[in-house]
């Protein structure tokens, strides 16, 4: 991580969460049945509450990179097709600070399996888990093509 010279660490760190971070958010959908894979958060924030995968955007890496690294770790899928769907900005709706997220839509190859201490499942487009990160259901949206 950059650092700036003579800068407490706290006080840089305070500097750097008012900076947006890239999240890279996917809309997973299974093509046959036409339904969304979500999974349970395993750990804070929202930890127990449902979520389309994502991540942050590494420093040195591309969006499709990203994509592939988020799905692999959160899913254990591999992809398939992915459709870049759009940038939703999530303000501060997180306390990790403001976000924007790239989501994309993506056609998988596979069979998911959870994180330990996580939980995965195929969702209808209309059935989604009510706890799910509300800031997220645009994203959902524009994966469907709603």
């Amino acid at each position: 991580m950059l650092r700036v010279p003579n800068l407490p660490e706290p006080e840089f760190l305070a500097i750097l969460r008012q900076i947006p971070a890239i999240v890279v958010d996917l809309g997973i959908l299974q093509s046959k049945t036409g339904e969304v894979l979500f999974v349970r958060r395993g750990h804070e924030p929202f930890k127990g509450h449902w979520h389309l995968p994502g991540g942050f955007l590494g420093y040195d890496e591309t969006f499709d990179q990203a994509v592939e690294r988020i799905l692999w770790l959160e899913t254990g899928l591999t992809v398939k097709s992915s459709t870049f769907v759009g940038l939703f900005d999530y303000g501060r709706k997180d306390p990790r600070g403001r976000l924007v997220a790239a989501a994309y839509r993506v056609d998988p190859l596979g069979t998911p399996r959870a994180r330990q201490g996580e939980e995965i499942q195929w969702f209808g487009t209309r059935d989604h888990p009510r706890d799910a990160l509300d800031f997220q259901q645009p994203v959902l949206d524009a994966c469907l093509g709603r």
